[in-house]
């Protein structure tokens, strides 16, 4: 049976790539997507533990050192969206920015994706993006 949270996690997903294949990822807005769902502007926020995630596929995790320390992606083939390409990662209590090396850019988030998942290396999403 399919609750409640997961139809709302459902149909913001849908709304986010909706938004991404109509008007680019630049355009993806948590309200705006909650607006496209039919949701309130707060429900993305219960329904997702962060705005944005680390994604890589286990077969590139498996064969690469373990990142327990944002400045450890130096290590790693980071795939970047041009309008990310410093990303602001949270460890514990304490913020570290990472600005990429521009050797894996792209302007389309769904195929940042899709390379992280082809463990082509590792890439920062919107959490909208990855369930």
């Amino acid at each position: 049976m399919v609750t409640p949270s997961a139809d709302t996690r459902t149909a913001l997903l849908r709304a986010a790539i909706e938004i991404a294949e109509a008007d680019g990822v630049g355009a993806i807005g948590l309200r705006e997507a909650a607006r496209r769902a039919g949701l309130t502007h707060g429900a993305p926020y219960r329904h997702f533990d962060s705005q944005r995630s680390l994604v890589a596929a286990q077969a590139y995790l498996d064969q690469h050192p373990p990142v327990t320390h944002p400045q450890q992606l130096a290590a790693h083939r980071c795939i970047a969206h041009r309008a990310w390409n410093e990303w602001v990662l949270k460890r514990h209590d304490q913020y570290h920015r990472w600005l990429l090396p521009p050797a894996h850019l792209t302007d389309n988030l769904l195929y940042a994706r899709e390379s992280a998942l082809g463990s082509a290396g590792i890439t920062l999403l919107p959490r909208c993006l990855i369930d």
